[in-house]
């Protein structure tokens, strides 16, 4: 054999298995390289109360809920929520503003399965939308 022959060969077979081993790694994790493409969104918690720390508890016929107000658009509250496989879903839902201030919104009481509403994201999302949850604040 000569002795390019056996050069391409050798090179031909690294590149083989440098090849598989990429193709191998990234089917690995095509789960998380696919979720840098998702937003990022930042939640918190909903809390049973009132913005005034004198009213009680109760208003009018149910418990009123306190969200950031940033979670609140144009009387719609938008929420993450988590699927039986473990992926978070933008969601949002028609609510009645009781009170507002610049960081808090008091609505009537809403869905009781409703426990991660969205603060801010890093991209434009929509009803429906696969997320990323970074963090909660409240």
């Amino acid at each position: 054999m000569k002795k390019s022959s056996l050069k391409f060969k050798k090179f031909l077979i690294a590149f083989a298995v440098v090849f598989f081993l990429l193709i191998g790694g990234l089917t690995y994790y095509s789960n998380r390289v696919d979720a840098l493409l998702y937003p990022v969104v930042t939640c918190a918690t909903p809390s049973k109360g009132s913005l005034d720390p004198r009213e009680d508890l109760l208003w009018g016929n149910g418990i009123s809920t306190v969200v950031p107000t940033a979670s609140v658009r144009d009387g719609v509250l938008w929420y993450a929520q988590k699927n039986e496989k473990g992926e978070y879903y933008v969601h949002t839902t028609q609510v009645q503003v009781m009170e507002q201030t610049a960081i808090y919104t008091k609505l009537e009481e809403i869905d009781s399965t409703i426990s991660m509403v969205i603060c801010d994201s890093n991209k434009e999302i929509h009803d429906g939308d696969r997320v990323l949850v970074k963090a909660g604040v409240m």
